[in-house]
């Protein structure tokens, strides 16, 4: 197809090599004059220059300035409709537009001025590879601070294992470095080029402030490196943006843009392929090849090697390595099935868009498998999250590609029959391996948790007893003493009880507790509002109903409303337990205790629930503070958890209602800078066990991300690097459908383009729903920087075109109605 106005641009090549020359004759109107600047050649750059050592042609137009150059030589096209450049000898004022550094033989945005290959390696590395990596890692970590992780030992006792993040992380490192000996030879050979765009300032601003989170965080080791088996601080957020950098200065041809996807498409069918294997039940990691693949051949305690030991173990029909993923879920190599979802939201609309634009049956054919290998993953993880990122995925291509869609109707409909097919195949292996319930169950779920209340699905047979091991009922007597307090004394168990009541409530002990049993037994399980702790005082909630405990050091109880009106105490004849007497806390029962080592307690209970008892432990000097004894062991001062939302609803998207009711109210104190990369774990509420308890979670549960990349994006590093990230991804994002709106799409780059452009699209989407994580985030960044490279080179091309052909530019980059109209 031939562009209109294509020939009212005829060469224009420099009239000579001196500064300051004037274009060549027969310029088009509205071209402008091209002052001629020097331009050396390549010769003795080395082997990493731009092809063979020659001048290359600027943008596709007339060829560079020299004695080889007399005769014009029309533009190579690329792709199938690459429009004449002007050349490459560009005079300053074409430099500043799309340029903010140039060196003397740096190339431009040119089809015929690629760089070299050998410069993309360090970008397969991070784009494509790093994703791959699966490795048997332990490492040291003093885990002991943390009230809510079982570790008690020194430091080095603290042994941990990773298989899916930190060399992941080490090949991030090796390819930025690789990347930056590239710039410096640019730097050496005069070809360090930075290209002009806006996409800068919230980039600089969002590490400005990952920064200021890193120099003013707490807890800098973490902040640094990142948390247990994310490994995704500060260090890897620079090399995620200093990538970003490289890419998009490196992209400038079509030829280059194939060097990032089909590398990245070569590696998604080897994760697809693994997936597959997972999918089937013959997990390629739980091979015997597979296990050595991914353990190290080291030496263990016992003085065996463990490839000896994976062979003993296959020998014996039985695996060394055990992963917890059940029912043949496909987790490939990013270790959650949510994140491969995540990351399958951005290559397949850019598979899609390949098979649209390839000819030929063969190509097409290769294309069509590789989109059914990634649909049959993406189905198979079974993931909500994704599926939001792909419906909004199909909105916004109907509406950007609304009339080329019918224009495509084949293709288009072949890749709806790829989908329906491999779909439905996909949706019925998964049931059947779930015993048809996964898919069933994770769309009904996500749509119920949408507009009902939803208890949260996590493990409730796991919730463990809060009774602390080798304690002893203690009899507490009913109203001994001022105020009506308990007493509870600390003797061991057996202690004769003393039955005398309070005066004016003599002979009501046993109505009581007779009245509460009825209650009880009849009416429906209080619900435990919070607890929190200061001094020798519980304060509890329930139903909404407020009241203060308070023990003194020799064990004496007493309670009061939150009025402060002491509640008279109970005891029920040969019961340990003593009621409260007032029909607000009816269901609330409190047992007096003491471990084999003496320390003293108040367990508070809810009648008729017995799956937890909430026991309360006098710590401190003289047995002065009241603490919670987690079931870890752990004495932990609790407060009230605020929560916002999700208060009828936690167990919306699996769960996400409760972690994300708890999260926004961390993130009041990151408005300015986060607590550092990474640091989520450390600074979410993990105390909140009434709210877990609610929730329907084991308590002990430990969130270390909130299913939500922004959230955790305000929390680490603050709310406003949030607002730059939404900037940068809403400006790239709004920069491609303008350029998408209204092409024809004639050349790879477009096809390319618009489909990074809906990949990126979707992924932003699930990351409401979605982690961060090392495993996927280069691959997006690898995207969405390539993206970038490709509207600025578009848009080049567009302005260009459009000056040639004496058109008005609607905007920059924006072609006019008539250069959009073909022939």
């Amino acid at each position: 197809m031939k562009r209109k106005n294509k020939d009212k641009n005829p060469n224009a090549q420099a009239a000579g090599s001196g500064k300051g020359a004037k274009a060549a004759k027969g310029a088009s109107k509205g071209a402008g004059k091209t002052g001629a600047g020097k331009q050396g050649k390549a010769d003795g750059k080395g082997p990493w220059d731009r092809g063979k050592a020659k001048p290359a042609a600027q943008d596709g137009g007339g060829p560079a300035d020299g004695p080889k150059n007399d005769k014009a030589r029309p533009a190579r096209r690329s792709g199938g409709g690459a429009s004449q450049r002007p050349p490459q000898a560009a005079g300053k004022d074409e430099l500043k537009k799309d340029y903010i550094f140039s060196m003397k033989h740096a190339p431009r945005l040119d089809e015929n001025t690629p760089t070299h290959w050998i410069q993309f390696i360090p970008v397969v590395m991070f784009s494509a590879l790093v994703i791959l990596l699966v490795r048997q890692y332990s490492y040291m970590r003093d885990m002991s601070m943390y009230y809510w992780s079982s570790e008690t030992a020194p430091p080095t006792q603290n042994n941990l294992t990773d298989f899916f993040s930190h060399y992941k992380t080490e090949l991030i490192g090796w390819s930025l470095l690789l990347m930056g000996v590239m710039l410096a030879y640019r730097l050496t050979v005069q070809q360090l080029a930075v290209k002009r765009s806006p996409l800068y300032w919230p980039m600089l601003g969002y590490i400005l402030f990952v920064l200021l989170s890193f120099i003013l965080s707490d807890n800098k080791d973490v902040a640094w490196s990142g948390w247990n088996d994310r490994f995704e601080g500060t260090a890897m957020i620079l090399c995620y943006y200093a990538a970003v950098f490289f890419i998009m200065n490196s992209v400038n041809s079509e030829r280059n843009i194939k060097f990032v996807v089909y590398p990245i498409a070569a590696a998604s069918v080897a994760l697809s392929v693994i997936g597959l294997s997972q999918a089937t039940g013959h997990d390629f990691f739980q091979s015997t090849f597979g296990q050595k693949l991914i353990v190290p051949n080291e030496m263990t305690r016992d003085g065996a090697m463990t490839w000896d030991l994976i062979d003993q173990a296959a020998a014996s029909g039985k695996k060394y390595l055990n992963f917890t993923f059940e029912n043949n879920e496909i987790y490939q190599t990013v270790y959650n099935i949510n994140y491969v979802s995540f990351y399958l939201t951005l290559l397949i609309p850019l598979y899609a868009m390949m098979f649209i634009w390839v000819k030929g049956v063969v190509r097409k054919a290769v294309w069509g498998a590789i989109l059914g290998l990634v649909v049959f993953n993406f189905f198979g993880a079974a993931s909500s999250g994704g599926m939001l990122g792909m419906a909004v995925v199909v909105v916004l291509v109907v509406v950007a590609l609304r009339k080329k869609l019918i224009v495509w109707w084949r293709p288009v409909l072949i890749i709806v029959a790829i989908v329906l097919a491999v779909g439905a195949a996909d949706v019925a292996l998964v049931n059947h391996n779930n015993k048809g319930v996964k898919w069933t169950d994770e769309l009904t779920n996500t749509l119920k948790s949408s507009v009902a209340s939803q208890p949260s699905p996590e493990a409730e047979s796991a919730k463990a007893p809060g009774w602390p091991e080798g304690a002893q009922d203690v009899e507490v007597s009913a109203g001994a003493g001022a105020g009506t307090g308990a007493d509870a004394s600390g003797s061991a168990a057996g202690a004769e009880a003393d039955t005398g009541a309070a005066a004016g409530a003599e002979g009501a002990a046993e109505d009581v507790v007779a009245d509460t049993s009825v209650a009880a037994a009849t009416g429906p399980l209080s619900h435990l509002d919070y607890f929190s702790t200061e001094a020798n005082k519980l304060t509890f909630s329930v139903d909404g109903n407020e009241a203060v405990m308070a023990v003194t050091p020799e064990g004496d109880v007493s309670v009061a409303d939150d009025t402060g009106a002491q509640l008279a105490l109970t005891q029920g004849e040969g019961s340990p337990e003593v009621g409260i007497s007032d029909e607000r806390f009816a269901n609330i029962f409190l047992q007096a205790s003491q471990d084999e080592d003496g320390n003293k307690y108040v367990v508070f209970n809810i009648r008729g629930d017995s799956e937890r008892t909430w026991p309360f432990m006098l710590t401190g000097e003289g047995s002065s503070t009241l603490e919670y004894r987690n079931d870890l062991g752990k004495a932990v001062s609790l407060v009230n958890v605020p929560h916002i939302g999700f208060a009828d609803n936690p167990g919306f998207g699996s769960g996400r209602g409760y972690i994300w009711s708890a999260s926004l109210p961390m993130i009041k104190d990151t408005i300015f800078v986060g607590h550092g990369a990474d640091t989520y774990c450390i600074y979410y509420p993990h105390k909140d066990y009434v709210g877990k308890y609610n929730a329907g979670w084991n308590i002990n549960m430990i969130v270390d991300k909130p299913h939500n990349m922004y959230m955790a994006t305000a929390i680490n590093t603050g709310v406003i690097s949030l607002i730059a990230m939404f900037i940068l991804f809403g400006m790239y994002m709004v920069q491609s459908l303008r350029l998408y709106w209204r092409r024809e799409f004639t050349t790879f780059a477009e096809y390319a383009g618009a489909g990074i452009f809906f990949g990126i699209s979707g992924f932003v989407i699930s990351g409401f729903v979605d982690d961060s994580t090392v495993s996927v985030m280069p691959m997006f960044y690898g995207l969405l920087a390539t993206g970038i490279a490709i509207n600025i080179m578009l848009k080049k091309r567009y302005r260009v075109e459009n000056e040639a052909a004496g058109n008005v530019s609607e905007g920059e980059g924006k072609p006019s109605k008539e250069a959009t109209k073909t022939v």
